[in-house]
């Protein structure tokens, strides 16, 4: 995309201790540190521990975010881990925008995030992306 710099962050080492919680929950502190420090204009996350780092944040100055669930969204996968659920729900109320590729991941989200997403078509490229990002940004 034009004038566009993506940032992504380290993942750091998965704790043996964690693995009844979220993945990459242990790097959260990290990821709330850089998104409140950097110069972002948004945060686009896909991972359910990115998407509440910064819906948690965002009352303190962190950017708005975008939320794109790259997860499958059942019962089973929301319940199988400690405060999944109550995660993805923060992240899904604390979002700008939050998109998805097909109608079932859509219905998914609004069903257990209660949150109707923006369904995007897989083959429409990146002005859809920026149509999205733009009006997140400007919503800030």
């Amino acid at each position: 995309m034009r004038g566009v710099e993506i940032i992504g962050a380290a993942q750091p080492r998965v704790l043996r201790v964690q693995r009844f919680y979220e993945d990459h929950l242990e790097g959260v502190p990290g990821r709330q540190w850089y998104l409140l420090r950097g110069r972002f204009d948004l945060a686009h996350a896909f991972y359910p521990a990115d998407a509440w780092a910064t819906s948690v944040m965002s009352s303190r100055g962190a950017p708005p975010l975008v939320f794109s669930p790259a997860v499958p969204l059942d019962r089973r996968w929301l319940t199988a881990r400690h405060y999944r659920l109550e995660m993805m729900l923060k992240a899904a109320s604390g979002s700008g925008e939050c998109a998805v590729t097909d109608e079932e991941t859509a219905e998914r989200c609004e069903r257990y995030l209660l949150r109707r997403p923006q369904v995007l078509d897989r083959t429409a490229g990146a002005e859809q992306w920026e149509a999205i990002y733009a009006k997140v940004a400007e919503g800030a």
